[in-house]
């Protein structure tokens, strides 16, 4: 006589998932969780006005683009002119104290659009505003 347990398990199959599913599931919950707590970081600081970031990156992207030239003219060789940016401290925009911009900004992307301006023009000649 068959007992039950054993007719149970003849009729359901366990199913097998593929080693490639489990690891492309594990990197999807992965990069999904590091969107949202990268999306959810601001609200730690609350809501402030940040449509104006542009304007701002292009500020500072300037700054690093003058820094340079000038150091560049004064025969530094531009290098301590990308190095004047960790020693910014901008008054224009928290008054009286101002801001460090350094440590209060993303700056890859000011060194991005400001380093890649550089190049083009040097290299390339490329005569472009920022």
């Amino acid at each position: 006589m068959v007992s039950p347990l054993n007719l149970v398990r003849k009729l359901v199959k366990r199913p097998t998932v593929p080693r490639r599913g489990i690891i492309i599931a594990l990197v999807l919950v992965c990069v999904f969780s590091v969107a949202i707590i990268i999306r959810a970081f601001p609200a730690k600081y609350g809501f402030f006005l940040n449509e104006f970031d542009p304007y701002y990156d292009y500020k500072a992207a300037n700054f690093i683009v003058t820094s340079f030239d000038n150091s560049w003219k004064s025969g530094g060789g531009g290098f301590p002119g990308l190095l004047n940016y960790f020693s910014w401290t901008d008054t224009t925009t928290w008054f009286p104290e101002g801001r460090q911009v350094a440590q209060t900004s993303q700056d890859g992307l000011h060194f991005a659009g400001a380093l890649l301006y550089i190049f083009f023009r040097n290299v390339f000649g490329l005569q472009t505003t920022l």
